[in-house]
C-alpha cells in the first residue's frame, strides 16, 4: 500500500490527525513493517479518544530487548522459577543482588520482588549501561556475573555450570 493510499484512507477517518498521520508514517518508514504498520493504522482510526504518543529513545527500546531476552533466557517467563545457586523470580535475582539493585538504581530498598518491579529494574539498568556505551553483549556479561572483567566459565559452589561468555553471547544474538 502505498503512501498517499494509507494518507488518503486515514485522512477520511473522523478522527483524523495530521500530526499522527505524520508519526505513523514515519513508524511504517523506520521500521519497513508495511502490514503492520496499517493495522496500526486501522487501529488507530477507530480510537475514539486522542491518546499521546510517546516517543521512546532508541537505547531504551534496545534496553526492552535486552530485559527481553534475559527473561527468556533466565526463567522463559516463569516468575517462580528458584535456581539452584538461590535465584528466584522472573531474572533470577539473588535476593541480596535485587536489594541492592533497587537500592542503587530506583533509590529504594522496600519494593518486592514482583514480576512488575523486576522488569522495571531491568529495563532501567539496561538502558543506564547503554547510555554509558556498553554493546548488548556487555550489558548481558554484566547481568551475568556483575563486572565487565575476562568471561567466567566453570562450576559455581553450588554445583552449578555456567558459561558467562556463551550467556552473553546467546543474548545478543537474541537481539534485532
Amino acid at each position: 500500500m502505498s503512501l498517499v493510499a494509507i494518507y488518503k484512507h486515514f485522512s477520511l477517518s473522523p478522527h483524523y490527525n495530521l500530526k499522527r498521520f505524520i508519526i505513523y508514517t514515519f513508524v511504517l518508514l523506520t521500521s519497513l513493517q508495511l502490514i503492520y504498520a496499517h493495522a496500526l493504522i486501522q487501529d488507530i482510526i477507530r480510537l475514539k479518544e486522542v491518546r499521546t504518543i510517546e516517543y521512546i529513545p532508541k537505547n531504551k527500546v534496545l534496553g526492552i530487548q535486552i530485559t527481553n531476552a534475559i527473561l527468556q533466557k533466565e526463567s522463559g517467563g516463569n516468575c517462580n522459577a528458584k535456581g539452584a545457586s538461590g535465584e528466584r523470580g522472573c531474572f533470577q535475582f539473588l535476593p541480596t543482588t535485587y536489594k541492592a539493585y533497587i537500592k542503587k538504581y530506583l533509590g529504594t530498598t522496600t519494593l518486592p520482588m514482583t514480576f512488575e518491579n523486576e522488569y522495571n529494574l531491568m529495563v532501567t539498568v539496561n538502558t543506564l549501561y547503554l547510555e554509558k556505551g556498553y554493546t548488548p553483549y556487555q550489558v548481558a556479561l554484566l547481568h551475568n556475573q556483575g563486572h565487565m572483567g575476562k568471561c567466567s566459565k566453570g562450576i559455581n559452589k553450588y554445583g552449578v555450570k555456567f558459561d558467562s561468555c556463551s550467556y552473553a553471547q546467546s543474548i545478543a544474538s537474541s537481539i534485532k
